[in-house]
Protein backbone atom coordinates (compact mmCIF):
# COMPACT_ATOMS: atom_id res chain seq x y z
CA UNK A 1 0.00 0.00 0.00
CA UNK A 2 2.99 2.50 0.53
CA UNK A 3 5.15 3.24 -2.23
CA UNK A 4 8.37 4.90 -1.58
CA UNK A 5 8.90 8.74 -3.47
CA UNK A 6 12.21 9.69 -5.63
CA UNK A 7 14.87 11.33 -3.28
CA UNK A 8 18.11 13.00 -4.32
CA UNK A 9 21.43 13.29 -2.32
CA UNK A 10 21.67 13.80 1.39
CA UNK A 11 19.32 16.63 1.08
CA UNK A 12 16.71 14.60 0.74
CA UNK A 13 17.94 11.17 2.39
CA UNK A 14 15.56 9.37 4.56
CA UNK A 15 17.14 7.68 7.67
CA UNK A 16 17.19 3.85 7.61
CA UNK A 17 14.12 1.98 8.70
CA UNK A 18 12.16 4.69 8.29
CA UNK A 19 8.58 4.21 5.95
CA UNK A 20 8.17 7.16 3.37
CA UNK A 21 4.60 7.71 1.64
CA UNK A 22 3.77 7.95 -2.28
CA UNK A 23 1.17 9.93 -3.81
CA UNK A 24 -1.20 6.99 -3.41
CA UNK A 25 -0.11 6.03 0.08
CA UNK A 26 -3.00 5.21 2.34
CA UNK A 27 -3.03 8.67 5.00
CA UNK A 28 -4.01 5.91 8.06
CA UNK A 29 -1.88 3.40 6.86
CA UNK A 30 -0.83 2.43 10.63
CA UNK A 31 -3.56 3.48 12.17
CA UNK A 32 -6.14 1.19 13.76
CA UNK A 33 -9.44 1.60 11.89
CA UNK A 34 -13.46 1.93 12.88
CA UNK A 35 -14.90 -1.41 12.20
CA UNK A 36 -17.05 -1.83 8.56
CA UNK A 37 -14.18 1.34 7.18
CA UNK A 38 -14.08 0.90 3.31
CA UNK A 39 -10.81 1.18 2.50
CA UNK A 40 -11.24 2.13 -0.50
CA UNK A 41 -12.28 5.55 0.12
CA UNK A 42 -9.55 6.16 2.78
CA UNK A 43 -7.72 9.57 2.17
CA UNK A 44 -4.30 9.37 0.34
CA UNK A 45 -1.21 10.72 0.90
CA UNK A 46 -1.19 13.23 -2.72
CA UNK A 47 -4.70 14.87 -1.53
CA UNK A 48 -4.49 17.77 -0.07
CA UNK A 49 -7.52 17.40 2.41
CA UNK A 50 -7.29 14.43 4.67
CA UNK A 51 -10.00 12.97 6.59
CA UNK A 52 -9.46 11.05 9.26
CA UNK A 53 -12.89 9.53 10.57
CA UNK A 54 -12.15 6.29 10.31
CA UNK A 55 -9.41 6.33 12.95
CA UNK A 56 -11.91 8.01 15.37
CA UNK A 57 -13.80 5.82 17.79
CA UNK A 58 -15.84 7.98 19.68
CA UNK A 59 -19.74 7.98 18.86
CA UNK A 60 -20.08 11.18 19.22
CA UNK A 61 -16.94 13.11 17.33
CA UNK A 62 -17.71 15.21 14.83
CA UNK A 63 -16.11 14.93 11.23
CA UNK A 64 -12.32 15.61 11.35
CA UNK A 65 -10.27 16.57 8.34
CA UNK A 66 -6.69 18.30 7.90
CA UNK A 67 -6.70 20.82 4.94
CA UNK A 68 -3.25 21.35 3.89
CA UNK A 69 -4.65 23.73 1.20
CA UNK A 70 -4.61 26.26 3.59
CA UNK A 71 -0.28 26.08 3.81
CA UNK A 72 1.71 28.08 2.08
CA UNK A 73 2.77 25.61 -1.40
CA UNK A 74 6.39 26.21 -0.68
CA UNK A 75 5.66 24.27 2.67
CA UNK A 76 2.75 22.40 1.76
CA UNK A 77 4.66 19.13 0.89
CA UNK A 78 6.85 19.03 2.91
CA UNK A 79 4.65 19.76 6.34
CA UNK A 80 2.35 16.76 4.93
CA UNK A 81 5.60 14.32 5.31
CA UNK A 82 6.10 15.60 8.57
CA UNK A 83 1.96 14.89 9.67
CA UNK A 84 1.80 11.61 8.13
CA UNK A 85 4.69 10.59 9.94
CA UNK A 86 3.31 12.25 13.17
CA UNK A 87 0.08 9.56 12.56
CA UNK A 88 1.76 6.51 11.17
CA UNK A 89 5.42 6.38 12.94
CA UNK A 90 5.30 4.38 16.47
CA UNK A 91 7.42 6.37 17.99
CA UNK A 92 7.83 10.03 16.35
CA UNK A 93 9.09 11.64 19.15
CA UNK A 94 9.45 12.37 23.03
CA UNK A 95 7.74 15.56 24.05
CA UNK A 96 8.54 16.27 27.65
CA UNK A 97 5.71 16.75 29.94
CA UNK A 98 3.06 15.67 27.88
CA UNK A 99 2.21 13.11 30.12
CA UNK A 100 1.72 10.52 27.52
CA UNK A 101 3.43 8.12 25.10
CA UNK A 102 5.48 9.26 22.25
CA UNK A 103 2.73 8.67 19.26
CA UNK A 104 0.19 11.64 19.26
CA UNK A 105 -3.39 10.56 19.06
CA UNK A 106 -5.62 11.62 16.45
CA UNK A 107 -7.21 14.13 18.35
CA UNK A 108 -4.18 15.89 19.51
CA UNK A 109 -2.77 16.19 15.92
CA UNK A 110 -6.46 17.87 14.65
CA UNK A 111 -6.03 20.04 17.95
CA UNK A 112 -2.52 21.07 17.40
CA UNK A 113 -2.77 21.25 13.26
CA UNK A 114 -3.83 24.94 13.54
CA UNK A 115 -0.97 26.25 16.09
CA UNK A 116 1.19 24.44 13.21
CA UNK A 117 0.16 26.06 10.10
CA UNK A 118 0.54 29.26 12.06
CA UNK A 119 4.22 28.22 12.48
CA UNK A 120 4.36 27.48 8.68
CA UNK A 121 2.81 30.63 7.80
CA UNK A 122 5.14 33.18 9.62
CA UNK A 123 8.03 30.82 8.03
CA UNK A 124 6.68 31.36 4.83
CA UNK A 125 6.71 35.48 5.66
CA UNK A 126 9.87 34.92 6.41
CA UNK A 127 11.35 33.24 3.39
CA UNK A 128 11.81 30.07 4.57
CA UNK A 129 10.84 27.50 1.93
CA UNK A 130 12.21 24.17 3.85
CA UNK A 131 12.77 23.82 7.54
CA UNK A 132 16.09 23.03 7.38
CA UNK A 133 16.93 26.78 6.84
CA UNK A 134 15.21 27.47 10.43
CA UNK A 135 17.93 29.36 12.31
CA UNK A 136 17.99 29.50 15.87
CA UNK A 137 17.84 33.65 15.77
CA UNK A 138 14.84 32.84 13.47
CA UNK A 139 13.33 30.74 16.19
CA UNK A 140 13.96 33.16 18.61
CA UNK A 141 12.43 36.14 16.04
CA UNK A 142 9.11 33.98 16.36
CA UNK A 143 9.05 33.46 20.00
CA UNK A 144 9.02 37.22 20.43
CA UNK A 145 6.48 37.76 17.84
CA UNK A 146 4.44 35.07 19.65
CA UNK A 147 4.80 36.97 23.27
CA UNK A 148 3.56 39.81 21.53
CA UNK A 149 0.27 38.62 19.94
CA UNK A 150 -2.95 39.39 21.95
CA UNK A 151 -3.89 36.21 22.09
CA UNK A 152 -4.25 33.66 24.99
CA UNK A 153 -1.30 31.85 27.14
CA UNK A 154 -2.57 28.68 26.10
CA UNK A 155 -2.31 29.39 22.58
CA UNK A 156 1.26 30.88 22.84
CA UNK A 157 2.15 27.69 24.48
CA UNK A 158 0.73 25.77 22.11
CA UNK A 159 2.85 27.83 19.26
CA UNK A 160 5.87 26.93 20.62
CA UNK A 161 4.69 23.75 21.72
CA UNK A 162 4.29 22.25 18.08
CA UNK A 163 8.13 23.86 17.20
CA UNK A 164 9.04 21.36 20.13
CA UNK A 165 7.39 18.69 18.45
CA UNK A 166 8.95 19.01 15.19
CA UNK A 167 12.24 19.21 16.65
CA UNK A 168 11.75 15.97 18.62
CA UNK A 169 10.60 13.98 15.32
CA UNK A 170 14.15 14.70 13.96
CA UNK A 171 15.48 11.42 13.74
CA UNK A 172 12.61 10.22 11.66
CA UNK A 173 12.82 12.92 9.04
CA UNK A 174 14.98 13.58 6.26
CA UNK A 175 17.67 16.70 6.63
CA UNK A 176 15.78 18.79 4.62
CA UNK A 177 12.59 18.91 7.34
CA UNK A 178 14.89 19.05 10.24
CA UNK A 179 14.80 21.91 12.30
CA UNK A 180 18.47 22.95 13.65
CA UNK A 181 19.82 20.31 15.62
CA UNK A 182 20.09 22.38 19.07
CA UNK A 183 16.59 22.25 21.05
CA UNK A 184 14.63 25.30 20.67
CA UNK A 185 15.19 27.92 23.03
CA UNK A 186 17.92 26.58 24.60
CA UNK A 187 15.50 23.79 26.16
CA UNK A 188 13.61 26.05 28.50
CA UNK A 189 10.45 25.72 29.59
CA UNK A 190 7.40 27.47 28.38
CA UNK A 191 6.52 29.61 31.41
CA UNK A 192 10.41 30.77 31.52
CA UNK A 193 9.79 31.49 28.12
CA UNK A 194 6.70 33.87 28.75
CA UNK A 195 7.59 34.39 31.87
CA UNK A 196 3.78 33.61 32.93
CA UNK A 197 2.40 30.05 33.17
CA UNK A 198 -1.22 29.46 31.28
CA UNK A 199 -4.48 29.79 34.04
CA UNK A 200 -5.20 26.00 32.98
CA UNK A 201 -5.39 24.89 36.23
CA UNK A 202 -8.61 25.59 36.96
CA UNK A 203 -11.87 24.85 34.89
CA UNK A 204 -12.94 27.69 33.00
CA UNK A 205 -16.25 25.79 31.56
CA UNK A 206 -19.08 28.34 33.17
CA UNK A 207 -21.30 26.34 35.61
CA UNK A 208 -25.18 26.46 34.90
CA UNK A 209 -26.99 28.94 37.27
CA UNK A 210 -28.96 27.54 40.28
CA UNK A 211 -32.25 28.49 39.20
CA UNK A 212 -31.40 27.50 35.50
CA UNK A 213 -30.56 23.78 36.38
CA UNK A 214 -33.17 23.39 39.10
CA UNK A 215 -35.99 24.45 36.66
CA UNK A 216 -34.19 22.16 34.07
CA UNK A 217 -34.14 19.25 35.95
CA UNK A 218 -37.42 19.56 37.24
CA UNK A 219 -38.97 19.74 33.60
CA UNK A 220 -36.46 16.59 32.76
CA UNK A 221 -37.50 14.60 35.51
CA UNK A 222 -41.51 14.94 34.41
CA UNK A 223 -40.54 14.11 30.98
CA UNK A 224 -39.51 10.57 32.15
CA UNK A 225 -41.80 10.27 35.08
CA UNK A 226 -44.81 12.31 33.94
CA UNK A 227 -45.17 12.01 30.00
CA UNK A 228 -43.00 9.56 28.72
CA UNK A 229 -45.02 6.37 28.83
CA UNK A 230 -47.83 8.96 26.38
CA UNK A 231 -44.92 9.71 23.99
CA UNK A 232 -43.45 6.31 24.06
CA UNK A 233 -46.89 4.85 23.01
CA UNK A 234 -47.19 7.60 20.49
CA UNK A 235 -44.37 7.68 18.86
CA UNK A 236 -44.28 4.00 18.38
CA UNK A 237 -47.58 4.73 16.70
CA UNK A 238 -46.15 7.11 14.83
CA UNK A 239 -43.58 4.75 13.33
CA UNK A 240 -46.08 2.01 12.53
CA UNK A 241 -47.83 5.23 10.26
CA UNK A 242 -43.92 5.53 8.95
CA UNK A 243 -43.05 2.03 7.77
CA UNK A 244 -46.72 1.40 6.41
CA UNK A 245 -45.93 4.40 3.82
CA UNK A 246 -42.58 3.22 3.74
CA UNK A 247 -43.57 -0.59 2.43
CA UNK A 248 -46.08 0.64 0.03
CA UNK A 249 -49.70 1.52 0.04
CA UNK A 250 -52.27 -0.43 -1.33
CA UNK A 251 -54.30 0.26 -4.54
CA UNK A 252 -56.89 -2.30 -4.23
CA UNK A 253 -60.39 -0.15 -4.04
CA UNK A 254 -62.01 -3.41 -2.32
CA UNK A 255 -59.69 -2.96 0.63
CA UNK A 256 -59.64 0.60 1.04
CA UNK A 257 -63.37 0.42 0.91
CA UNK A 258 -63.26 -2.55 4.28
CA UNK A 259 -60.60 -0.15 5.85
CA UNK A 260 -62.62 3.17 5.66
CA UNK A 261 -65.69 1.48 6.77
CA UNK A 262 -63.96 0.16 9.68
CA UNK A 263 -62.00 3.10 10.47
CA UNK A 264 -65.06 5.11 10.26
CA UNK A 265 -67.63 2.62 12.82
CA UNK A 266 -64.72 2.77 15.17
CA UNK A 267 -64.31 6.45 14.96
CA UNK A 268 -68.53 6.50 15.74
CA UNK A 269 -68.35 3.72 18.53
CA UNK A 270 -65.62 5.70 20.73
CA UNK A 271 -66.96 9.21 19.80
CA UNK A 272 -63.55 9.75 18.31
CA UNK A 273 -62.85 12.54 15.21
CA UNK A 274 -61.42 12.77 11.55
CA UNK A 275 -58.15 13.77 11.65
CA UNK A 276 -57.73 17.61 10.43
CA UNK A 277 -55.51 20.43 9.42
CA UNK A 278 -56.47 24.23 8.67
CA UNK A 279 -56.54 25.26 5.50
CA UNK A 280 -55.19 28.69 3.72
CA UNK A 281 -58.86 30.67 5.08
CA UNK A 282 -58.07 29.03 8.40
CA UNK A 283 -60.98 26.22 7.84
CA UNK A 284 -60.73 22.90 9.12
CA UNK A 285 -60.75 19.80 6.10
CA UNK A 286 -59.97 17.12 6.57
CA UNK A 287 -55.94 15.72 6.60
CA UNK A 288 -56.41 13.18 3.68
CA UNK A 289 -52.43 12.48 4.14
CA UNK A 290 -53.07 11.26 7.60
CA UNK A 291 -56.12 9.37 6.12
CA UNK A 292 -53.56 7.58 3.88
CA UNK A 293 -51.42 6.60 6.59
CA UNK A 294 -54.19 5.33 8.79
CA UNK A 295 -55.66 2.97 5.53
CA UNK A 296 -52.39 1.95 4.16
CA UNK A 297 -53.30 3.93 0.73
CA UNK A 298 -52.44 7.06 -1.36
CA UNK A 299 -54.20 10.45 -0.13
CA UNK A 300 -55.78 10.41 -3.12
CA UNK A 301 -58.12 8.29 -1.81
CA UNK A 302 -60.38 11.37 -1.43
CA UNK A 303 -61.09 11.63 -4.63
CA UNK A 304 -62.99 8.06 -4.53
CA UNK A 305 -66.19 6.60 -3.10
CA UNK A 306 -64.30 5.38 -0.03
CA UNK A 307 -63.05 9.47 0.29
CA UNK A 308 -66.61 10.66 -0.12
CA UNK A 309 -67.98 8.13 2.43
CA UNK A 310 -65.80 10.38 5.01
CA UNK A 311 -66.94 13.80 3.52
CA UNK A 312 -70.73 12.44 4.13
CA UNK A 313 -69.90 10.42 7.70
CA UNK A 314 -71.38 13.40 9.48
CA UNK A 315 -67.78 12.77 12.08
CA UNK A 316 -66.63 16.05 13.45
CA UNK A 317 -63.05 17.19 12.23
CA UNK A 318 -60.62 17.67 14.66
CA UNK A 319 -57.68 20.84 14.49
CA UNK A 320 -54.87 17.85 13.90
CA UNK A 321 -53.98 14.54 13.02
CA UNK A 322 -54.15 13.23 16.10
CA UNK A 323 -52.72 9.71 16.85
CA UNK A 324 -55.04 7.10 18.23
CA UNK A 325 -53.20 6.64 21.65
CA UNK A 326 -54.64 8.78 24.41
CA UNK A 327 -52.63 11.13 26.32
CA UNK A 328 -53.34 9.74 30.30
CA UNK A 329 -50.31 11.74 31.82
CA UNK A 330 -50.90 14.46 33.74
CA UNK A 331 -49.39 18.09 34.84
CA UNK A 332 -50.39 18.40 38.46
CA UNK A 333 -53.10 16.53 38.57
CA UNK A 334 -54.46 18.17 35.10
CA UNK A 335 -54.26 16.00 31.24
CA UNK A 336 -50.73 17.37 29.57
CA UNK A 337 -51.68 16.50 26.54
CA UNK A 338 -56.33 17.34 26.97
CA UNK A 339 -56.62 15.83 23.47
CA UNK A 340 -53.69 13.44 22.56
CA UNK A 341 -50.60 13.83 20.58
CA UNK A 342 -50.54 14.28 16.49
CA UNK A 343 -48.45 12.40 14.00
CA UNK A 344 -46.02 15.62 13.36
CA UNK A 345 -45.78 15.52 17.33
CA UNK A 346 -44.54 12.48 18.09
CA UNK A 347 -41.13 12.85 16.81
CA UNK A 348 -40.43 16.72 18.25
CA UNK A 349 -41.97 14.82 22.10
CA UNK A 350 -39.23 11.83 21.34
CA UNK A 351 -36.49 14.27 20.88
CA UNK A 352 -37.89 16.81 23.77
CA UNK A 353 -37.87 12.81 26.14
CA UNK A 354 -34.19 12.09 24.75
CA UNK A 355 -33.28 15.43 25.44
CA UNK A 356 -34.41 15.12 29.04
CA UNK A 357 -32.91 11.48 29.56
CA UNK A 358 -29.65 13.13 28.99
CA UNK A 359 -30.07 16.33 31.23
CA UNK A 360 -30.76 13.49 34.42
CA UNK A 361 -28.15 11.00 32.96
CA UNK A 362 -25.41 13.81 32.32
CA UNK A 363 -26.20 16.02 35.60
CA UNK A 364 -26.76 13.45 37.85
CA UNK A 365 -24.19 11.22 37.10
CA UNK A 366 -21.52 13.22 36.79
CA UNK A 367 -19.33 11.38 33.64
CA UNK A 368 -17.95 13.49 30.56
CA UNK A 369 -20.13 14.57 27.75
CA UNK A 370 -18.39 11.53 25.68
CA UNK A 371 -19.25 9.23 28.08
CA UNK A 372 -22.58 10.23 28.36
CA UNK A 373 -23.36 10.23 24.35
CA UNK A 374 -21.10 7.00 24.21
CA UNK A 375 -23.42 4.66 26.48
CA UNK A 376 -25.11 1.94 25.51
CA UNK A 377 -27.94 -0.29 26.01
CA UNK A 378 -28.04 -2.77 28.82
CA UNK A 379 -25.55 0.03 30.76
CA UNK A 380 -26.83 0.07 34.11
CA UNK A 381 -27.20 -2.76 36.31
CA UNK A 382 -28.74 -3.13 40.55
CA UNK A 383 -26.50 -3.92 43.41
CA UNK A 384 -28.97 -5.52 45.38
CA UNK A 385 -26.59 -6.20 47.90
CA UNK A 386 -25.84 -2.70 48.43
CA UNK A 387 -29.09 -1.35 47.19
CA UNK A 388 -27.12 0.47 44.39
CA UNK A 389 -27.88 1.51 40.84
CA UNK A 390 -24.53 1.06 38.86
CA UNK A 391 -23.86 2.59 35.26
CA UNK A 392 -21.05 1.07 33.37
CA UNK A 393 -19.09 2.76 29.97
CA UNK A 394 -16.35 3.83 28.29
CA UNK A 395 -13.85 6.83 28.87
CA UNK A 396 -11.57 7.50 26.47
CA UNK A 397 -9.82 10.82 28.48
CA UNK A 398 -7.04 8.83 30.14
CA UNK A 399 -7.57 5.67 28.31
CA UNK A 400 -3.98 4.68 26.92
CA UNK A 401 -1.95 1.27 26.76
CA UNK A 402 1.34 0.24 28.20
CA UNK A 403 3.33 2.43 26.56
CA UNK A 404 1.50 5.76 27.27
CA UNK A 405 -0.24 5.97 24.34
CA UNK A 406 -3.84 7.07 23.86
CA UNK A 407 -6.11 4.16 22.91
CA UNK A 408 -8.22 5.15 19.73
CA UNK A 409 -10.99 2.68 21.70
CA UNK A 410 -11.27 4.15 24.67
CA UNK A 411 -11.65 1.22 27.86
CA UNK A 412 -14.85 -0.12 29.78
CA UNK A 413 -14.56 2.35 32.84
CA UNK A 414 -12.69 0.13 35.75
CA UNK A 415 -15.50 1.47 38.13
CA UNK A 416 -18.56 1.89 37.16
CA UNK A 417 -20.70 5.20 38.35
CA UNK A 418 -22.97 5.01 41.43
CA UNK A 419 -26.23 6.97 39.99
CA UNK A 420 -29.65 7.25 41.49
CA UNK A 421 -32.97 5.85 40.39
CA UNK A 422 -34.10 8.65 38.30
CA UNK A 423 -30.66 7.86 35.97
CA UNK A 424 -31.77 4.04 35.99
CA UNK A 425 -35.23 5.37 34.75
CA UNK A 426 -33.93 7.91 31.97
CA UNK A 427 -32.17 4.94 30.97
CA UNK A 428 -34.86 2.60 30.49
CA UNK A 429 -36.90 5.12 28.89
CA UNK A 430 -34.56 5.28 25.70
CA UNK A 431 -34.14 1.60 25.70
CA UNK A 432 -38.14 1.65 25.45
CA UNK A 433 -37.52 4.86 23.10
CA UNK A 434 -35.22 3.30 20.05
CA UNK A 435 -33.99 -0.07 18.92
CA UNK A 436 -30.28 1.37 18.25
CA UNK A 437 -27.58 0.23 20.54
CA UNK A 438 -26.28 3.73 21.26
CA UNK A 439 -28.74 5.47 24.26
CA UNK A 440 -28.09 8.60 22.54
CA UNK A 441 -28.42 8.21 18.23
CA UNK A 442 -28.00 11.09 15.76
CA UNK A 443 -31.39 9.65 14.24
CA UNK A 444 -34.08 8.56 16.52
CA UNK A 445 -36.16 7.45 13.52
CA UNK A 446 -34.44 4.37 12.09
CA UNK A 447 -35.30 4.62 8.80
CA UNK A 448 -35.22 8.69 8.60
CA UNK A 449 -31.84 9.20 6.22
CA UNK A 450 -29.99 12.38 5.77
CA UNK A 451 -30.18 13.75 2.27
CA UNK A 452 -26.41 14.43 1.83
CA UNK A 453 -23.47 11.91 2.23
CA UNK A 454 -21.42 12.57 5.01
CA UNK A 455 -17.91 11.88 6.11
CA UNK A 456 -18.94 11.40 9.43
CA UNK A 457 -19.71 7.78 10.65
CA UNK A 458 -20.23 8.08 14.65
CA UNK A 459 -23.85 7.06 15.53
CA UNK A 460 -24.40 9.13 18.38
CA UNK A 461 -25.25 12.55 18.61
CA UNK A 462 -22.51 15.20 18.86
CA UNK A 463 -22.05 17.71 21.69
CA UNK A 464 -23.67 20.59 18.93
CA UNK A 465 -26.27 18.40 18.33
CA UNK A 466 -27.28 18.42 22.34
CA UNK A 467 -26.61 21.74 22.51
CA UNK A 468 -29.61 22.58 20.06
CA UNK A 469 -31.33 19.93 21.43
CA UNK A 470 -31.35 21.60 24.98
CA UNK A 471 -32.59 25.01 23.66
CA UNK A 472 -35.44 23.10 21.67
CA UNK A 473 -36.14 21.72 25.17
CA UNK A 474 -35.98 24.94 26.81
CA UNK A 475 -38.29 26.53 24.12
CA UNK A 476 -41.14 24.01 24.51
CA UNK A 477 -41.06 23.68 28.03
CA UNK A 478 -41.47 27.98 28.47
CA UNK A 479 -43.67 28.29 25.45
CA UNK A 480 -46.30 25.52 27.25
CA UNK A 481 -45.57 28.07 30.41
CA UNK A 482 -46.91 31.04 28.69
CA UNK A 483 -49.53 28.92 27.09
CA UNK A 484 -50.55 27.60 30.86
CA UNK A 485 -49.84 30.54 32.48
CA UNK A 486 -47.39 28.70 34.71
CA UNK A 487 -44.40 30.37 36.83
CA UNK A 488 -41.90 27.36 36.67
CA UNK A 489 -40.20 28.50 33.23
CA UNK A 490 -36.38 27.90 32.67
CA UNK A 491 -34.74 31.18 33.03
CA UNK A 492 -31.82 31.80 30.77
CA UNK A 493 -28.51 31.81 32.12
CA UNK A 494 -26.56 34.82 32.56
CA UNK A 495 -22.97 33.05 31.65
CA UNK A 496 -24.27 31.28 28.36
CA UNK A 497 -25.88 29.19 26.62
CA UNK A 498 -26.58 25.58 28.06
CA UNK A 499 -24.00 22.74 26.73
CA UNK A 500 -23.73 19.38 27.47
CA UNK A 501 -19.60 20.33 29.26
CA UNK A 502 -21.71 22.32 31.83
CA UNK A 503 -23.40 19.94 33.60
CA UNK A 504 -20.20 17.87 35.07
CA UNK A 505 -18.85 21.24 36.02
CA UNK A 506 -22.13 22.29 37.81
CA UNK A 507 -22.76 19.26 39.66
CA UNK A 508 -19.07 19.47 40.88
CA UNK A 509 -20.04 22.91 41.94
CA UNK A 510 -23.19 22.20 43.78
CA UNK A 511 -21.80 19.25 45.34
CA UNK A 512 -17.83 21.17 46.97
CA UNK A 513 -20.62 23.16 48.27
CA UNK A 514 -22.10 20.58 50.83
CA UNK A 515 -20.57 19.14 53.96
CA UNK A 516 -18.03 16.24 52.78
CA UNK A 517 -18.66 16.94 49.19
CA UNK A 518 -14.87 17.09 47.92
CA UNK A 519 -14.85 13.15 49.24
CA UNK A 520 -18.23 12.42 48.04
CA UNK A 521 -17.50 13.92 44.68
CA UNK A 522 -14.28 11.93 44.31
CA UNK A 523 -16.36 8.49 44.92
CA UNK A 524 -18.84 10.09 42.26
CA UNK A 525 -16.12 11.32 39.53
CA UNK A 526 -13.50 7.98 39.95
CA UNK A 527 -10.78 11.22 40.60
CA UNK A 528 -7.91 9.27 41.97
CA UNK A 529 -6.67 12.89 43.35
CA UNK A 530 -9.15 15.31 45.15
CA UNK A 531 -7.51 18.39 43.56
CA UNK A 532 -9.01 17.52 40.47
CA UNK A 533 -12.14 18.35 41.41
CA UNK A 534 -11.43 21.62 42.96
CA UNK A 535 -10.58 22.35 39.59
CA UNK A 536 -14.01 21.50 38.38
CA UNK A 537 -15.50 23.32 40.88
CA UNK A 538 -13.61 26.62 40.82
CA UNK A 539 -12.13 28.80 43.38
Amino acid sequence: MSTLSPLAADWDTVPDGIEWPGTDTVVLLHRPLRPGTDISALSRFGEDRWYVDPAVFEEHARAKSLNFATIPRPLRQDAKYYIWQLINHPSPGTMRHSGGGDRPAIATILTVFSAFKEFLSWLHRHGVTAFAQVTPALLDEYLGDVDDEPISMVRKYRRVGEVRRMWSARGILPPRLRLPAAPPWGGEESRDLFGRIRADRDNRTPRIGELTMQHLLIWAIRFTEDFADDILAAHAEYEESRLRQLTGATRSPVKIRARMTAYLERLREHGGTLPGRASADGTLVINWRHIGRILGCAESVRLTASGRKAIESGIPIADGAYLDTPATGRLEGRPWRPHGITFHEAPKLARLLSTACFVIIAYLSGARPGEVLNLRRGCIEHDNANSLWLMTGRHFKNAVDADGNKLPTGAPRRAPWVVIAPVARAVAVLERLHPHPLLFPNRITPHQQHLRDTKRRGDARTDNQIARDLAAFVTWVNTECQRLGRADVIPPDRRGLLAASRFRRTLAWFIRRRPRGLVAASIQYGHLHTRMLQGYAGS
